[in-house]
């Protein structure tokens, strides 16, 4: 009985976490970042780990769903692994951009700490090439969070949390425009 409650009361302090932190972006940044999504020609996304496997769901969810442009930076291994062999890991994303990127595209960068140097350094490009960011951090938001022309900061210190909140920071934007805001359940 009394592991019963420890498991119920870790359960309810993941979701109030969660909740709080999703309640913390604010609507002024929402409007923001869905408009940055539907003004640019293409979109590029990148993340490490976790982060990674939202950017490549984020594409799916943004081609299928809301008829957007998107390109994984994350999902190219052997380009990935060749960059990080032949130049440095650090730049995966940012030699990427460098080759691809226009001022009329969209970087989104996921970065759960905001710190890792290569999405660091892929923020600076971006900004180099004149292209906006749209980054989706979260604990203190991090180097990240001061790069991105908007942040969708998520301030929790919980990878999981952090990871669940991006991804339906993800899920909310692909059907706000999909659904042209309007809420829709389906079966």
């Amino acid at each position: 009985m009394a592991e019963d409650m420890k498991i119920i009361d870790f359960i309810s302090e993941y979701q109030s976490n969660y909740v709080w932190g999703l309640s913390q972006v604010s609507a002024f940044d929402w409007k923001k970042a869905i408009d940055m999504v539907q003004a640019a020609d293409k979109i590029y996304v990148g993340g490490n780990g976790g982060s990674a496997s939202i950017s490549n769901h984020l594409c799916c969810d943004f081609y299928k769903g809301a008829n957007l442009r998107p390109i994984s930076l994350s999902s190219n291994l052997p380009l990935i692994t060749a960059i990080a062999n032949d130049i440095d890991y650090d730049q995966t994303i940012s030699y990427q951009l460098e080759g691809l990127c226009t001022q009329e595209d969209l970087v989104i960068l996921i970065s759960s700490s905001g710190n890792s140097p290569n999405i660091v350094r892929a923020a600076n490009a971006a900004h180099r090439i004149g292209t906006p960011v749209l980054g989706l951090c979260g604990f203190d938001g991090g180097a990240l969070k001061e790069l991105s022309d908007v942040a969708l900061h998520v301030p929790i210190h919980n990878y999981g949390v952090v990871e669940d909140a991006h991804q339906s920071i993800m899920h909310i934007i692909a059907q706000y425009i999909a659904n042209k805001g309007e809420f829709r359940v389906g079966k």
